[in-house]
């Protein structure tokens, strides 16, 4: 503890002197995107630019006409295996970049100097494409779409007057002139074989290019995914929605690649205007914790795995005082360390930087901690003071970002063992129902949303929640759980009826609440 109270930063002293020695890291901001890299300043920029333009095609190219999300989403760009395998451990050696949703962090990570044969832009690209999908069309989608969707636009060339999709990966084209898996197999689910991963990505553009450029294709997927939203077998919705059986599908692609398909060529959209990018050199101390932050922000640390990033976060920081570095040792002390530690280096940090709403919502968040665990031992009285002055910071944090996901969804859960008026109770659904429209693709906040939305008599809102994770063919226990929520929450809706429910089986809920019926 003396250790880590002899780390505070003396913020009153703090000034822009402490930012003097600038680090390899640059951070860029435009209206969708905040990017981080290693790489000059005048390719960071060029690659902010190129993921506006790709969002913007995107949209044309779906017909999107919602206003983007206030949820920019962050980016990692590595220089190499050793950044990424710090950021995620023990993952393969194949995977060259990773999009992950939770509650603290939407961000996607890739290598951006590869040796794979993959194309930086195009690892880049097929992450942002997983992004958007989940953002914006937030629906029950077989693996083989979700990777062949992000596979078909992530080859995109923007051109001088125009742009080139579809394009195969020169990585993955040579996979299809070799032997195929079964449909059978692609439909069910990614492979974990090496070979079969690479059989999978390569045949899911394949089909995902088949059925953009051949008439009535998408129609026939669309009937398709509907009977994978409404719980057909993955063999039983493909006969529905394209007229026969997979095997016969199979015949059909190799005939299409006997073709030669080609890319697209369409016309290049009005220029994307630049809206107000910023980029600035992050301090030496991101050199040493950047890539290790982001596994403690993504929140699913715990045991051995969370002690060691405790350690290396501890021994990183060291005497450093800039405000990045006393930033990330405050959120790792607040998760998995020591909440008084980070409760007084956030409280320096706050006084120092009033606005900052992470400084704000990771104090709320010690509370929470605190609160968790005095649920956990069974001192309700501790608990509902500990909540109650979680709740205070995270109201902070609010009134300076209303759109902060995090907070949002925090603060709803202060409200976990309390016994609600009706203002309150709906003033907490609508923060919850906010976080869930800002964040569609994070399961923990959609089930949490659904869990209040039956306990408050809202079934019919409930149910298209509850779909999206009973039939996500990946959805393991979770897909379960939700399949017996839907069960219940059809059988409500069905009959008109209002019953109250409980949250107790959501991460941390008070097994004691009861909402009230209305």
């Amino acid at each position: 503890m003396r250790l880590l109270l002899a780390l505070v930063v003396a913020f009153s002293a703090l000034t822009s002197e402490a930012f003097a020695q600038a680090g390899r890291w640059f951070r860029a901001e435009s209206p969708g995107f905040v990017v981080y890299s290693t790489a000059s300043e005048s390719r960071v920029r060029r690659l902010v630019g190129d993921l506006e333009a790709f969002d913007a095609l995107l949209r044309r190219l779906t017909q999107s006409t919602e206003e983007r999300s206030p949820t920019r989403l962050e980016i990692y760009l590595f220089t190499g295996q050793g950044q990424f395998d710090e950021a995620w451990p023990g993952i393969t050696r194949l995977a060259r970049g990773v999009y992950s949703a939770r509650t603290d962090i939407i961000a996607a990570y890739a290598i951006y100097r590869d040796s794979y044969g993959l194309e930086a832009q195009e690892v880049l690209f097929h992450e942002y494409a997983h992004h958007f999908m989940y953002q914006h069309f937030s629906n029950v989608y077989p693996a083989w779409y979700v990777e062949g969707f992000a596979e078909f636009v992530a080859t995109a060339e923007f051109e001088n007057n125009r742009i080139v999709l579809g394009r195969a990966s020169r990585a993955r084209a040579g996979w299809l002139f070799d032997s195929w898996l079964p449909m059978e197999r692609l439909i069910e689910g990614r492979p974990t074989n090496p070979e079969d991963i690479a059989r999978f990505y390569a045949q899911s553009w394949l089909f995902t290019h088949y059925l953009t450029t051949t008439e009535g294709g998408m129609d026939k997927f669309r009937a398709y995914a509907r009977a994978l939203r409404t719980g057909s077998t993955p063999e039983v919705a493909f006969r529905e929605g394209f007229g026969m059986r997979p095997a016969e599908m199979q015949s059909v692609l190799r005939q299409y690649l006997r073709s030669n398909p080609h890319a697209l060529a369409l016309t290049n959209p009005v220029a994307v205007e630049s809206q107000g990018m910023t980029l600035a050199p992050m301090p030496t101390s991101a050199d040493d914790l950047l890539p290790l932050m982001t596994r403690v922000r993504r929140g699913s640390l715990e045991g051995e795995g969370a002690t060691e990033a405790l350690q290396r976060v501890r021994s990183r920081v060291g005497a450093q005082r800039d405000a990045y570095a006393t930033l990330a040792l405050a959120e790792t002390e607040a998760t998995i360390g020591d909440v008084a530690a980070a409760r007084t280096l956030l409280e320096g940090y706050t006084a120092a930087s009033p606005n900052d709403v992470q400084g704000h919502y990771l104090l709320g968040f010690t509370y929470l901690r605190e609160a968790r665990e005095a649920h956990a031992r069974g001192d309700a009285a501790a608990r509902d003071a500990l909540y109650a002055q979680a709740r205070r910071h995270f109201s902070r944090a609010y009134r300076i970002d209303g759109n902060h996901v995090p907070t949002l969804y925090r603060y709803v859960e202060t409200y976990s063992c309390a016994q609600l008026d009706d203002a309150t109770r709906e003033n907490a659904l609508n923060a919850l129902l906010l976080a869930r429209q800002l964040a569609p693709q994070i399961p923990e906040i959609t089930f949490y949303a659904a869990d209040w939305l039956l306990a408050v008599g809202r079934p019919a809102e409930a149910i298209p929640m509850l779909r999206l994770i009973a039939y996500d063919p990946h959805g393991g226990s979770s897909a379960d759980r939700a399949r017996e929520k839907l069960v219940h929450a059809e059988t409500l809706a069905a009959g008109g009826l209002v019953a109250s429910t409980d949250v107790s089986r959501q991460p941390n809920a008070c097994p004691a609440q009861t909402a009230v019926a209305n």
